[in-house]
């Protein structure tokens, strides 16, 4: 078994692990990854990926993303973000990144308790990244680790 082979492997059993997952969803490489090997592990009927909408994001990002969606059968929804309502997010400055993602996680809690259910198990959220990027400067990574 190749090494990427035996990642992946160890991805969707992960996944698995989870029963329901909430993908946060913007379309690109390590989103659109995460949510197509999710629904490939769980089924599509137990994965939503959700795409953050607000001023900061392009229209043809917004039809791009809900194309790829629709085309790999995974279920997908737009919740509106509010991070343009955040002084420090209109600073736009180095921790930027940092406002938009606790915006997004704003947002996908109450999604990820509405896909529960009343009597369900709590519904994880998952968000995509490059394991180059963990190195980097990562204000919205610090955003995540934050919230768990």
């Amino acid at each position: 078994m190749t090494p990427g082979r035996a990642s992946l492997d160890v991805l969707r059993g992960r996944l698995r692990t989870q029963g329901r997952l909430v993908v946060a969803y913007s379309g690109g490489a390590d989103s659109a990854f995460l949510a197509v090997v999710a629904v490939q592990a769980l089924g599509t009927d137990r994965v939503l990926a959700v795409t953050a909408v607000s001023p900061s994001l392009a229209a043809a990002e917004r039809a791009d993303a809900a194309a790829f969606a629709a085309e790999h059968g995974i279920r997908h929804l737009e919740v509106s973000t509010e991070e343009m309502a955040k002084a420090a997010y209109r600073r736009n400055d180095g921790d930027r990144c940092y406002w938009c993602k606790d915006a997004l996680l704003d947002a996908l809690g109450p999604v990820a308790e509405t896909e529960a259910g009343p009597d369900g198990p709590p519904v994880a959220i998952a968000l995509g990244v490059n394991l180059d990027d963990l190195g980097d400067h990562r204000p919205g990574q610090r955003a995540a680790a934050e919230r768990g």
